[in-house]
């Protein structure tokens, strides 16, 4: 008896039946419950450690509440208000442009708005899942389209939701597998075109990739071009000149209407990108990988192990057969070789992963779409596979034995993976047509069958191990329903709980910052100045650079390490410590007392010298004489003038001039300098002499240590001052291995720890080779405040090497004349302000021209108005907002639209209207055919 499985689709049929839909369902599940059953044995989530938690997991909880929050304030007042910028995102940044990168625009996420923060972690894990089986589900429809056999769609579709690239991203980075759905969903939308047919599947589809993720739309859209060049010459045997500018003008406009549409999103994305220091960095390509890449890709393709740079494959042990036979085709399927050949070209050189990464480091992130063509090879050619010919079988067996032989000697793999992988690829070649050759005169079924089975086993190979710890506490994943609970952690719950309606934010030292989430202000409804996303503010990027700030690279930074004047300037009034620092370390801050702070291991330091959010200066110092100082000496400019992007040399000129004669981007009215006095700023900050006592595994001489071994230290012992904060500044810090010829691999960074005054910090050094180098090699460590003078720092050397810079600095900031200068700013503040959906309001009265500075960060987004009139918003400080003022009463607002919006929804509209017109016009010729 035959099931209705074997039946290939005619030319005829325009659906798989329902059973084969039932079928891969069923399929899924079993797969899916072998692959994760070690996690949810274990009482884990699918929330894994890293970027899922912090990023992706915090966005999603937020996104939510953001949702929840629109939907309510439309029932209650009937206005549609929609924040476009949130003081939660690190200092305050766009909410659009910042997580339209994660779950803006993406579809599924819309479900948040269901679920509590608290609960999100089971949102969380049902989006993973649901998204591996969609990839699924378009495989199939793909494979309808194409007219494939419905067996061989079903196996594809699974080897396609359960490849190795789909299982590491969609628990790593959920959002990656977004590009899985909707891949085969766009190639639906060419052969669409290309047969004629309408071509608004193909523009809604673009439409939907583009709204979701503008990075991986980049890539999807290089992808299809690609699918769309190769497929031209199926289509096409004559005139293919004519042919290719015909087809060129339809798909590019319909490509462009897609782009159209989704410019609302798209357009504010990509301009915040443009200005995203990590986008803009400069990246060493080498003309080939390392060795061990090769070796493990050779391994990997089939296995699931990862080669580095993400590339992950892994499409199960039965597509390898099916590669070798299309391999030996000669006249047949000559686009999916074509195809083969191209995708794996892109494996094999570093600038394929250059260009796919938007020009950024060498990324495969882009090799789902290698799983997708490896699982469609196994549709193709499983028919085929089952009826081998006798020659097509011997070759492939000598193939087979020299991969596994290839694989044993220069493969990077664990003997373990080599022997499981050997055995199944063993099964598959030899016994599978064999046993399929038996079976054929009593049915396909029992064939089919045992396919299935070995490709479960396959998938279960990797899918299981990538899971799998003998250890819970070794897993990345965390425990069920504790993700809420590890970001909304105990030093944050002990401040929630104070419940200060005042504006303020935080910063945490010690064990407090070791334990706390990047990103973790965004659900506890707090505001601090961690950061940790893709798209990171340009402005804050260029300001943590030049005061040496605390960060490894600049879209992820944890604050401005507890320094005490730029933490007074950015209105910081709590400090979060633990019971393990000997004296406060907070000038300024008291321990603070409450019922809910003695439950507590952490301690809450309060600042008695807060700055108010509007605080003033009645001097300004040009920002060509605020560059050349050093971090130490920055910090002391702010704290007394107005740093503004002008340059001294400009007053007097007239205005047109004086913004010529600058190259920044927010200059001051020339003819407004005369309303304020150039300040003469004093620095009383300490260069301490000191001396250096190597330990015997380094040596020190002429601005080189020399480590010979990993942990070893040195120490520099000084003669501090007292009640002072202590500072030590590294300039031009560089690493390389030694005897780096001798070194399998090239080491990309290194770390430093630095332990004074009872506070240990770290500090993580990158090399150019390493992928998120932005050029940084200037440190600052804060030792924070000490009563006693400061008498050694004890440095280690976590990697041995050699350790380069052109000076070492211990600085010493008094704080004497600390508190009045804070008194000075506060003279006149703005009082009374209020904080709306993109708005911000309050009064002030001046008795003389002052700049009002606000800590908001400067962006084009912001406009000012100062009683009712618009006003000129400057930068000032390199990184906050303000006005200049007049003397009298004013009443001063700040509204904000996110840069590129209006013209996005310009460019959304001017879609939808040429798709109307294009629905229209497809109308009207059905009609008239």
């Amino acid at each position: 008896m035959h099931s209705p499985l074997n039946k290939p689709v005619s030319e005829n049929e325009k659906t798989f039946p329902v059973s084969c839909f039932a079928l891969y369902s069923i399929l899924f599940v079993i797969i899916f419950g072998i692959c994760f059953f070690w996690l949810f044995s274990q009482n884990k989530s699918l929330v894994s450690n890293g970027d899922a938690l912090n990023q992706h997991f915090s966005a999603l909880g937020y996104y939510g509440k953001y949702l929840r929050e629109i939907i309510r304030t439309f029932i209650e007042t009937g206005n549609l208000e929609i924040p476009l910028w949130d003081s939660k995102l690190g200092f305050g940044s766009d909410v659009i442009t910042t997580l339209n990168y994660y779950v803006i625009g993406d579809p599924l996420t819309l479900l948040s708005a269901f679920v509590p923060a608290s609960k999100t972690e089971y949102l969380y894990g049902g989006l993973i899942i649901l998204r591996l089986y969609l990839s699924g589900i378009g495989f199939l429809f793909y494979c309808r389209v194409m007219k494939k056999d419905r067996f061989p769609s079903i196996c594809g579709a699974c080897v396609y939701a359960f490849s190795a690239y789909a299982l590491y991203a969609s628990t790593t980075h959920p959002f990656f597998a977004n590009s899985m759905i909707y891949l085969p969903f766009l190639l639906m939308g060419i052969e669409k075109i290309f047969q004629k047919k309408s071509p608004c599947f193909f523009i809604l589809m673009i439409f939907i990739s583009a709204l979701s993720n503008f990075y991986f739309f980049y890539v999807l859209s290089i992808l299809i071009l690609l699918y769309a060049i190769i497929r031209f010459f199926d289509y096409y045997k004559e005139h293919r000149v004519r042919h290719f500018l015909l087809c060129l003008a339809r798909f590019s406009g319909f490509y462009f209407v897609g782009v159209l549409l989704a410019g609302f999103l798209l357009l504010p994305g990509i301009l915040a990108a443009l200005t995203s220091r990590r986008f803009s960095m400069d990246h060493t390509v080498n003309i080939g990988y390392q060795p061990g890449y090769y070796k493990k890709l050779l391994f990997g393709i089939f296995t699931g192990q990862g080669a580095g740079n993400w590339t992950f494959i892994g499409c199960s042990v039965i597509t390898f057969p099916p590669l070798v036979l299309l391999l030996m085709q000669k006249k047949k399927y000559r686009s999916l070789k074509v195809c083969f050949l191209v995708l794996t070209g892109f494996l094999l050189i570093p600038y394929a992963g250059h260009v796919l990464n938007v020009f950024s480091y060498a990324a495969n992130r882009w090799s789902y779409a290698y799983c997708f063509m490896m699982a469609f090879i196994l549709v193709c050619m499983l028919p085929e596979f089952l009826q081998i010919h006798k020659r097509q079988f011997l070759v492939l067996a000598g193939v087979t034995a020299c991969y596994l032989i290839l694989c044993g000697t220069l493969g990077q793999n664990s003997d373990e993976s080599f022997v499981k992988f050997g055995i199944l690829l063993a099964v598959t070649v030899l016994v599978l047509p064999i046993r399929y050759t038996s079976a054929y005169l009593h049915g396909k079924s029992l064939a089919y069958l045992s396919y299935l089975l070995l490709m479960t086993a396959g998938i279960a190979c990797y899918g299981f191990d990538q899971f799998y710890f003998s250890d819970p506490d070794d897993s990345r994943f965390h425990n069920r329903d504790a993700s809420y609970s590890v970001i909304v952690n105990e030093p944050l719950s002990a401040l929630m709980q104070l419940n200060d309606p005042e504006f303020f934010r935080y910063e945490l030292m010690g064990q407090a910052s070791d334990i706390s989430r990047t990103n973790s202000a965004l659900l506890s409804g707090l505001n601090g100045m961690d950061f940790y996303y893709s798209i990171a503010d340009g402005n804050v990027s260029k300001f943590l650079l030049k005061v040496s700030g605390s960060y490894r690279s600049t879209n992820c930074y944890r604050g401005l390490d507890n320094r005490i004047i730029l933490d007074s300037l950015a209105n910081v009034k709590y400090q979060i410590g633990d019971s393990t620092l000997k004296e406060n370390p907070f000038y300024g801050y008291t321990l603070l007392q409450t019922p809910q702070t003695a439950q507590s291991p952490y301690r809450i330091y309060q600042n008695q010298n807060m700055l108010p959010f509007g605080y003033t200066y009645d001097s300004y110092l040009p920002r060509s004489e605020y560059e050349p100082l050093d971090p130490a000496q920055k910090q002391a400019a702010m704290l007394q003038a107005a740093v503004l992007d002008i340059d001294h040399d400009a007053v007097g000129d007239t205005v047109d001039e004086a913004v010529e004669n600058t190259q920044l981007e927010a200059p001051l009215s020339a003819s407004n300098l005369g309303l304020l006095k150039k300040a003469e700023v004093q620095y009383t900050d300490k260069k301490l002499p000191y001396s250096i006592s190597p330990s015997k595994n380094v040596t020190y001489k002429n601005g080189n240590f020399h480590v010979k071994k990993p942990s070893s230290s040195i120490t520099i012992t000084l003669k501090g001052i007292r009640d002072s904060e202590n500072y030590l500044i590294f300039r031009n810090l560089r690493f390389k291995n030694d005897n780096q010829k001798k070194r399998k691999k090239t080491e990309t960074s290194a770390e430093i720890s630095a332990a004074a005054n009872g506070i240990t910090k770290n500090l993580t050094i990158l090399t150019p080779e390493y992928r998120w180098y932005e050029g940084r090699n200037d440190y600052l460590l804060n030792f924070a405040y000490s009563s006693s003078p400061l008498k050694e720092i004890k440095l280690t050397f976590q990697q041995k090497g050699i350790y380069t810079f052109d000076d070492l600095i211990v600085n010493s900031q008094p704080m004497q004349q600390y508190a009045a200068q804070i008194r000075h700013l506060k003279q006149d503040y703005l009082k009374n302000p209020v904080f709306s959906p993109n708005r911000i309001s309050g009064s002030i009265h001046l008795d003389s021209a002052k700049v009002l500075c606000m800590s908001v960060p400067y962006s084009k987004g912001w406009s000012a108005y100062v009683n009712g009139e618009k006003a000129e918003l400057l930068r000032v400080n390199t990184i906050y907002s303000g006005i200049l003022l007049e003397p009298g009463e004013h009443q001063v607002v700040l509204k904000y639209v996110t840069p590129g919006l209006g013209a996005g929804i310009l460019c959304s509209l001017l879609g939808v209207i040429s798709f109307t017109a294009i629905i229209i016009r497809r109308k009207l010729s059905v009609r008239r055919s």
